[in-house]
């Protein structure tokens, strides 16, 4: 006899502050909590995230064993700061595509950074 698992299945997140992007991504099947802002410390390992978000935050999300699926728009510079409908973002071309981010260096400057890259042997 199987056991029953006690895990919760995964959460799907929405994040997003734009009414467009959800239709738009209601209109391609994806459902999930929709959150304006995504609090980290709520994210379980599995939970899917789709969104725009910062790459910082996006590395952490990867970080924190869940999936980040960024919701990719090429927008004009016309269309910068305005808010699209679903047929505006289809002619931007919008898509979803997963990323699997980590963060690579850490530095507390820039002067420590470029000193960093100027003892990086990158040839």
């Amino acid at each position: 006899m199987k056991s029953k698992s006690t895990s919760q299945p995964a959460k799907t997140w929405i994040v997003t502050r734009h009414r467009g992007a959800t239709d738009w991504l209601l209109r391609y099947g994806f459902k999930g909590q929709e959150v304006a802002h995504l609090d980290i410390s709520l994210l379980k390992k599995g939970d899917l995230v789709i969104g725009n978000l910062p790459v910082h935050l996006a590395a952490e999300v990867c970080r924190k064993g869940a999936r980040y699926f960024h919701l990719c728009v090429f927008v004009s510079v016309e269309k910068r700061g305005v808010e699209m409908t679903v047929d505006e973002l289809e002619r931007q071309g919008a898509h979803v595509a997963e990323y699997r981010i980590s963060k690579a260096l850490v530095c507390g400057s820039a002067s420590s950074m470029w000193s960093f890259i100027d003892e990086c042997d990158c040839s």
